[in-house]
């Protein structure tokens, strides 16, 4: 009778450890919140995805949350960029957040920027939402009563390879490098000149720039009023 309840709760067991099993390489649960989300991914690639060491639940996460947003996104494009050590989540957050300000970011570069080490999301919420510092006004009255304001005029040389004419108002949209080799380096996302123009017209001022002999120079005026 013993030998029977030990053989009883050790079939049990073994059949609840094949009941998580199922389960974990199975993701049903999953698989459905998905299918009710309009997500269309099969329980197979659900169950690859696990054999890939790939958590399901964060591409049918990033999956329901594009499709809800109106983008088309392939799992398999997510997938691939998890396995290149990608912020999968991060990446989702930004292009949504991206279409919802009309800012023009594909999969391909947010993937580039997020592999590059840079926070995609934190850069596209700096582009809707950049920082502005906002001092004093600098002004005076002189003896005669006539008012003073102050008018800074600031102006930046950058020496190095002259911009083509056509290219130079291309640099303030963006995520855009004039220099292509640098696409994908850890020093930007070619966005300080977009924020730098946004600020200055929300002061209603403009920045200008040349590109001659090797030297690129940037310059614009700031009024305190």
């Amino acid at each position: 009778m013993e030998i029977q309840m030990g053989l009883f709760a050790l079939f049990a067991f073994l059949g609840l450890v094949a009941v998580w099993l199922i389960f974990y390489f199975i993701p049903v649960g999953l698989w459905f919140s998905a299918l009710v989300s309009g997500v269309h991914i099969s329980l197979l690639q659900l169950i690859l995805m696990r054999w890939r060491k790939v958590p399901p639940s964060i591409i049918v996460s990033s999956m329901i949350e594009s499709t809800k947003a109106g983008l088309k996104l392939d799992p398999n494009e997510l997938e691939a960029h998890y396995l290149a050590g990608g912020n999968v989540t991060n990446v989702v957050h930004a292009l949504v957040s991206a279409q919802k300000a009309n800012i023009m970011l594909d999969f391909k570069m947010a993937t580039a920027i997020d592999l590059a080490g840079r926070d995609v999301f934190e850069a596209v919420q700096m582009s809707v939402n950049p920082k502005v510092i906002n001092t004093p006004p600098v002004a005076a009255v002189a003896k005669d009563g006539i008012q003073l304001i102050a008018k800074a005029r600031v102006t930046v040389r950058n020496e190095g390879a002259t911009i083509p004419a056509e290219e130079l108002p291309l640099l303030f949209e963006r995520f855009h490098k004039s220099d292509k080799s640098r696409s994908l380096d850890k020093d930007g996302v070619g966005l300080g000149l977009y924020i730098v123009k946004t600020i200055l017209e929300q002061h209603k001022e403009k920045i200008n720039v040349t590109s001659e002999s090797g030297v690129t120079t940037f310059s614009f005026s700031l009024t305190t009023k």
